[in-house]
């Protein structure tokens, strides 16, 4: 069976697309918003499917990890130059035209609602800012930090666990 996408971070597309269109709108710039704590419904959802919200998963809590994996497949598979986020249709090849580089604050009270910050930017020059940044401090080139499919939690991956 082949890898399947998290279902948490399929939930939170709608919501990480429209942030990745607002920092294609203004690239080099910060864009921030604010990512809610789960509802009771999400987390008897989550749950259901052994997906644990506020497990801490490498640094980070598993719904915004969520998040973060939305942002960076979006961005990845659905960014098209000069178009900007088209969702119906997927690359065939992986886009670089820009570096997204994503912060997650620390969860907290907002308005009297529990979320966390998020703050995003797109820079242009993907394959040269990633290529500047040291590989141990690449999201994708640090086992430390990355999200691999044998230590997700939800159903469909523990399918393909070796």
């Amino acid at each position: 069976m082949a890898a399947q996408r998290d279902p948490a971070s399929v939930l939170m597309d709608r919501g990480a697309a429209a942030l990745l269109e607002r920092a294609y709108a203004r690239p080099g710039i910060w864009v921030r918003t604010r990512l809610e704590a789960p509802s009771l419904r999400q987390q008897v959802w989550a749950r259901a499917r052994g997906i644990e919200p506020y497990a801490d998963a490498r640094g980070m809590e598993r719904w915004p990890r969520a998040f973060v994996r939305s942002l960076y497949y979006l961005h990845k598979w659905y960014y098209w130059p000069g178009r900007g986020l088209e969702r119906g249709r997927r690359r065939t090849a992986p886009d670089r035209t820009y570096a997204l580089q994503v912060r997650v604050g620390a969860r907290g009270y907002f308005r009297r609602n529990l979320g966390w910050p998020v703050a995003i930017r797109v820079t242009p020059g993907g394959a040269r800012a990633y290529a500047a940044v040291p590989a141990a401090r690449r999201y994708t080139d640090n086992p430390a930090i990355r999200s691999e499919i044998q230590d997700r939690d939800y159903e469909a991956a523990r399918s393909v666990r070796k």
